[in-house]
């Protein structure tokens, strides 16, 4: 019988079904799609019956229909064989964590690009070495708008990542839109990098791998030859693996 793992986050609801092990199909709604994800995840399974429900909130106020049922787990920062977690961090950050640790065993740099983007470090003896937390790219746009007068309130658009690769934006814009895609672009593109060179000075052997929903948009950033400052080599170590967090949870139960 199948089992269902299930992610949330403070935007999104994630779910994920494992048939042997084996992830074969996931899906990601917003909190208020709960009836969608409940839908999908049915016409999915048909008459199958779920074995093993296991979930992983940041959010315990959201209730979902499959809280309260008798296979169900709540997975919690407890359960969880690594060393070094802090009190107050997030059970998110830590699920990647072991996530990428379980992929690679030895050291490795998580770089999830979420509601926030954050960064955590594992050495090869499963222990946290620490990290950081930064607001995510449509974050720092509402509060550009949101703490300012004047400056309108802009998204990330639909195809920026297509963009980035013809057209990388101009570093001295000449409109105001364009200046806030400047600043969002290249002060994230030049921070990680110097978190990347510093985690690679600590671990020459290492992955760095990139989760979450705006990854693959912040790996372009990286690419871009106008971003890039570093020696490109370190390019060679750069994952993409959106579904560390289910890797991490299956790992549990």
């Amino acid at each position: 019988m199948p089992d269902l793992v299930i992610a949330i986050g403070n935007t999104r609801i994630r779910a994920a079904v494992f048939e042997q092990g084996i992830l074969v199909v996931d899906y990601a709604y917003a909190h208020n799609q709960t009836d969608l994800l409940k839908a999908v995840l049915e016409e999915y399974l048909g008459a199958r019956t779920l074995n093993n429900i296991a979930i992983a909130t940041v959010v315990p106020e959201l209730i979902t229909p499959w809280h309260h049922l008798p296979q169900t787990q709540m997975i919690t920062k407890e359960m969880i064989p690594l060393s070094g977690i802090y009190p107050t961090m997030g059970l998110d950050r830590v699920l990647t964590a072991l996530g990428a640790w379980l992929k690679y065993k030895s050291p490795v740099l998580v770089i999830d690009c979420g509601t926030a983007i954050s960064l955590t470090g594992i050495n090869g003896d499963r222990r946290i070495i620490g990290g950081a937390i930064l607001a995510g790219l449509r974050m720092q746009l509402q509060s550009l708008n949101r703490a300012t007068a004047a400056l309108p309130l802009i998204d990330l658009p639909a195809d920026l990542s297509q963009n980035l690769i013809k057209n990388f934006p101009s570093r001295w814009a000449t409109d105001t839109p364009s200046a806030i895609y400047s600043g969002l672009i290249y002060t994230v593109a030049a921070g990680l990098e110097d978190f990347i060179e510093d985690w690679r000075s600590l671990y020459a052997n290492t992955q760095i791998i990139f989760t979450g929903g705006d990854s693959e948009l912040i790996i372009q950033f990286l690419n871009s030859k106008s971003s890039s400052k570093l020696d490109n080599s370190y390019l060679s170590q750069v994952q993409l693996d959106k579904n560390l967090i289910f890797k991490g949870i299956a790992a549990i139960f």
